[in-house]
């Protein structure tokens, strides 16, 4: 069963392509690639039709929390084997992550605004990465759909924002004291507003690398970082379209209509 509970810092890197080759050698000579591998990663943001969340985020607040659908591998999510609703909370520098693993459906289904709380409970089609049949869901399951029902309730009326795409690589594990690291490329996105958004949100030959840990970076990381010039980068893929649509328009978003949500 693929964890669902987060505690940890999240530090983010922007690397260029010399620096990606450079960094990503050392990292692969220190930790064995993840539970995911390689492959793509998609995942659509909720936000209201203002995109308040998003903005509020880019203000820096000491709390910030954002609501999305994830799901892994080259395809659009109505074909994914499976999919996490996530609550992404950060408080003084550190990241609570709360995911609920469901099928594609049930996945859509809360994206057209269906209770985490209600899909919980429907024991059909519940998966686990790599599991066979469904079971019925645990107390842990119920406890995190009803803290995304309430966070959803709370960010306001949400509805899906931008689906965003990369090619991730990922190395080492989540469990307690470990040390995971990504390095997500050709990061894409695309406004599920109408209007066809569509932003490249970094070079092509460079990627974002995160560091998520509890602790402070193993020697060989910061060895391998210093080497190669690279420092803490604040980076959010969100953020990042967030502006350059402000950037195009020459006025921040406002939408006033709800449109039919494209997911691929």
């Amino acid at each position: 069963m693929s964890k669902d509970t987060f505690d940890r810092k999240e530090i983010k890197h922007l690397l260029d392509g010399p620096q990606l080759v450079q960094v990503r050698a050392r990292v692969a000579k220190h930790l064995p690639l993840g539970e995911f591998g390689r492959g793509a990663v998609s995942s659509i943001y909720l936000d209201t039709r203002e995109r308040s969340v998003i903005a509020r985020s880019l203000e820096r607040p000491l709390y910030k929390e954002k609501l999305r659908v994830r799901w892994y591998g080259a395809c659009p999510l109505e074909d994914a084997d499976a999919a996490f609703v996530e609550l992404k909370k950060k408080l003084a520098g550190i990241v609570y992550k709360r995911r609920l693993q469901m099928t594609a459906d049930q996945a859509r289904s809360f994206l057209k605004g269906v209770p985490c709380a209600d899909l919980a409970v429907e024991a059909s089609g519940i998966v686990a990465e790599g599991a066979g049949p469904a079971h019925a869901p645990s107390a842990q399951r119920i406890q995190i759909a009803c803290e995304l029902d309430a966070a959803r309730a709370r960010m306001g009326d949400l509805i899906p924002s931008v689906l965003i795409t990369c090619d991730r690589t990922s190395f080492g594990s989540d469990d307690e004291g470990g040390v995971r690291i990504t390095f997500d490329e050709h990061l894409r996105a695309a406004g599920l507003f109408g209007g066809d958004e569509r932003h490249a949100l970094i070079a092509d030959d460079h990627a974002v690398m995160e560091v998520k840990c509890l602790g402070a970076y193993p020697l060989w990381l910061a060895s391998a970082l210093s080497m190669a010039c690279v420092r803490p980068s604040s980076f959010s893929k969100y953020g990042r379209f967030y502006e350059a649509c402000e950037r195009s328009q020459g006025a921040p978003l406002e939408r006033t209509r709800r449109e039919e949500v494209r997911y691929a």
